[in-house]
């Protein structure tokens, strides 16, 4: 059987998918960190009212305080807001990712099966060849039959 043509290209692009599948994992990780990083930041700002709330509701508050857990609670949205952007910036390029990572695999995907078509008319013409020849020497084999009955 002789070496699929397009083998060399068929590697590539194997590596190429590999390396894809790698930097699509990648963003993935950093998308679900982002993600995980907001969360935290949104428990920190509930966290923050309710200590506001249990301070304002227990005794009451001087206005050094109610600065500082105005300050604290304006940082902390100021971050919210930075963390959403930078999810949404890691969302898209984890779908990125995703798209150039779906269209490598389908390039593998249709080579394999150029290859398999390949292979696979290579054993019929191989089979073909096999029984032509065992025709032939099944019609040499009659021809010497027939000789040797007519001496």
């Amino acid at each position: 059987m002789s070496k699929f043509r397009f083998e060399a290209l068929l590697k590539l692009r194997e590596a190429e998918r590999d390396e894809k599948k790698h930097a699509f994992l990648e963003a993935e990780s950093s998308r679900q960190l982002a993600q995980k990083q907001l969360e935290t930041l949104e428990q920190e700002l509930i966290h923050c009212q309710e200590e506001s709330r249990r301070a304002r509701e227990s005794s009451t508050i001087n206005p050094i305080e109610l600065k500082r857990f105005q300050a604290v609670r304006s940082q902390l949205s100021d971050e919210r807001q930075r963390a959403q952007e930078h999810l949404k910036r890691m969302a898209e390029e984890s779908e990125t990712k995703r798209s150039e990572l779906n269209s490598a695999i389908k390039d593998v995907k249709i080579l394999q099966a150029l290859k398999d078509k390949t292979e696979e008319r290579e054993l019929e013409e191989e089979r073909r060849k096999s029984e032509k020849t065992m025709d032939e020497l099944a019609t040499h084999q009659k021809a010497l039959e027939r000789r040797k009955e007519q001496l």
